[in-house]
């Protein structure tokens, strides 16, 4: 029993010293030596708990995400009646840009990271997720019926990944002269035109949703912790 306890305390202290690094330094220029040294551990447990240090850069990332998640759901009562469906669905997801590019510590992480490969499947994990999450809502009105089909599920996933991945990344970079905002609606009305028929549907959501999160302050801490308050709607 001691050992097992032991066992979590160093995973525990593994990856808060990688999430304590990777913020100072990046993940290109944080080094295992680096994260080993600060958790005061081997490189054979760092090895045996996360097996590389990409994965523990993807594991940050997608509890990241999910932080992000749980704060806007946390603060849904602040955010007047909205429907669950397409709507909620865009407040998340320009959430989640807007958290990744509030903090310059967690913008860059998120450029370095993204070009990882196993960044791409954890993506292709989640649009797993919520693709099925539009199939199966009854909240979700005008799915495109090809969803259905397993091998153009299998094929939009790939697509709106790479898309994703290239479009943020090429933003970041400066290589496509655009705001962010602009960028998520532009990418938005793309995406969601995959999944859903009616473009007047989504960019009346878009729209919605761009409002929405402009009341959002996201601050994140030198350990990526994230915390949301949220501006009350003017029109209250």
């Amino acid at each position: 029993m001691a050992n097992y306890k032991n066992g979590l305390e160093t995973k525990e202290s593994l990856y808060q010293s990688a999430k304590k690094i990777f913020y100072q330094k990046g993940y290109d220029k944080t080094t295992v030596k680096d994260i080993i040294t600060d958790a005061r551990t081997k490189q054979g447990l760092l090895n045996y708990y996360f097996g590389a240090k990409e994965n523990l850069a993807v594991q940050i990332y997608k509890d990241f995400c999910n932080d992000v998640v749980f704060c806007v759901d946390e603060r849904k009562a602040e955010l007047g009646s909205l429907p669950r469906g397409l709507l909620f669905d865009m407040i998340g997801y320009r959430a989640y840009f807007k958290a990744f590019f509030t903090d310059a510590s967690v913008t860059r992480f998120y450029a370095e990271v993204s070009k990882l490969p196993l960044f791409a499947r954890s993506m292709l994990d989640l649009r797993d997720y919520f693709f099925n999450l539009e199939l199966e809502g009854e909240a979700y009105m005008g799915i495109n019926p090809r969803l259905k089909e397993r091998r153009y599920f299998e094929y939009l996933k790939s697509l709106t990944v790479g898309m994703e991945i290239q479009v943020f990344r090429d933003v970041l970079e400066k290589q496509i002269d655009l705001e962010l905002q602009d960028a998520v609606d532009w990418f938005f009305f793309d995406y969601y035109s995959f999944l859903f028929t009616d473009g007047d549907y989504i960019h009346e959501n878009i729209e919605k949703s761009r409002k929405v999160v402009s009341r959002f302050t996201f601050e994140i801490s030198p350990v990526f912790e994230i915390s949301l308050s949220v501006r009350p709607d003017a029109k209250l």
